[in-house]
C-alpha cells in the first residue's frame, strides 16, 4: 500500500493542470496572474464574482474575471516557445468605461516591453 502511495504521489506531482477552473480570488501583482481558491463552477456561478482560468500543459493562458454572471475581463497569455515565460498579454475590457483592448510584450527573460 505505501508503495502505491509513494508512486501515486510521485506521478500525481508530474500532472500538469489542464482545462478550466474556477477560482474565488487571485494574488500578488505579477502576470500573468497567480489564481487562488479553487471552486466548482456550482459554487463559482452562486457568487457575484469568480474568476475562470484555462490550463494547457499547465500554463494558464486564459483568466476571466465574472461579475454579475456576465464577463468583465478577460486576459490572454502567450508564452515564449517550451517556456513558461510570458511573451503577450493581450487584455479585453467589457466594461463600456474602460479601454477595449490592450496589449502587453515581454522578452525572453520576461522583462516587460515598454510600449
Amino acid at each position: 500500500m505505501r508503495v502505491f502511495f509513494l508512486i501515486f504521489s510521485m506521478l500525481s506531482g508530474c500532472m500538469q493542470k489542464q482545462g478550466i477552473f474556477y477560482f474565488k480570488s487571485w494574488a500578488g501583482q505579477e502576470i500573468p496572474f497567480r489564481p487562488e481558491g479553487e471552486i466548482s463552477h456550482e459554487e463559482a456561478i452562486k457568487l457575484k464574482s469568480y474568476y475562470s482560468g484555462y490550463y494547457v500543459n499547465g500554463l494558464l493562458t486564459k483568466f476571466e474575471k465574472y461579475l454579475d454572471g456576465q464577463l468583465h475581463w478577460q486576459d490572454i497569455y502567450t508564452y515564449w516557445q517550451n517556456t513558461e515565460i510570458l511573451q503577450k498579454r493581450e487584455m479585453y475590457h467589457f466594461d463600456p468605461t474602460a479601454v477595449p483592448y490592450r496589449v502587453q510584450n515581454f522578452g525572453k527573460k520576461g522583462n516587460l516591453i515598454k510600449e
